[in-house]
């Protein structure tokens, strides 16, 4: 084969699957169009989409397991009611239950049953609450542990703080910030554009500081 032309894609798809223990070369027909035609490729795609589902299942079920545990039940009647009832807790409900469906990282899925418990009795405001619900997607486990993290670390130092200790506090947040650990780094910033921390200058750096919207998270998440 000459070193400037590629294989075909047919080739490569056939490769890799013989290569991952999939199939062999010689199982798969390929029509016309470029579609593949296999019986071993179209068990491989069915349970693939089986198991896809299946996960699903499971964190929805988890999901209102987790929204109901701890609650007697007149309380979990009084929260399925609402649900039920009210438009805006029905619009929460179903769209906290989308991103459930759609969030394949497990260990969220108590953290979604608790932020509509949480929202369900905040006074925020609609779109607060609202951009609450759309950005816990995008933000994983680690991330909410580094605004946690930040909340108790960041911000101001207590008024009575020596100037040593002021100068201490904002070391100890840099040295969070950029202790060179790109998951963290890469936190900071989902963070910073979700709006959840800001970073406030000062003299001797930058502190970083938990705003409202981040509270009120953290709030919604306990």
């Amino acid at each position: 084969m000459s070193p400037d032309k590629k294989p075909s894609r047919k080739a490569q798809i056939v490769k890799t699957l013989a290569k991952a223990g999939l199939s062999t070369a010689g199982s798969l027909a390929f029509g016309p169009a470029g579609g593949i035609a296999g019986t071993g490729l179209a068990e491989i795609v069915d349970q693939a989409v089986g198991k896809l589902r299946e996960n699903r299942r499971k964190r929805v079920e988890q999901f209102h397991a987790d929204l109901l545990a701890g609650s007697s039940n007149e309380k979990q009647q009084e929260l399925l009611s609402r649900i039920a009832n009210e438009e805006l807790a029905g619009d929460m409900y179903a769209a906290i239950l989308e991103k459930v469906a759609q969030d394949d990282e497990k260990a969220k899925t108590v953290l979604y049953a608790k932020l509509l418990r949480g929202l369900l009795g905040s006074p925020a405001e609609l779109s607060v609450k609202q951009h609450l619900i759309r950005y816990v997607r995008e933000l994983g486990c680690g991330d909410l542990l580094v605004l946690a993290t930040l909340n108790v670390i960041g911000g101001q130092p207590p008024e009575n703080a020596s100037p040593a200790e002021k100068e201490a506090h904002l070391q100890h947040q840099q040295e969070y910030g950029e202790q060179g650990d790109p998951l963290v780094a890469a936190a900071v910033q989902r963070l910073e554009h979700g709006g959840f921390i800001v970073r406030a200058s000062v003299m001797g750096g930058n502190r970083l500081d938990v705003t409202s919207l981040g509270k009120l998270l953290l709030e919604a998440l306990e």
